[in-house]
């Protein structure tokens, strides 16, 4: 695996934990 491969690979994880922190912040305003 190539360092590009591994920055790719953060990227990914980092926008999906964005993701997860904005979906669950949505549903505490919504409750």
């Amino acid at each position: 695996m190539t360092e590009i491969d591994d920055m790719k690979e953060d990227v990914i994880m980092n926008e999906a934990a964005i993701c997860v922190a904005a979906t669950a912040e949505k549903l505490a305003v919504a409750n």
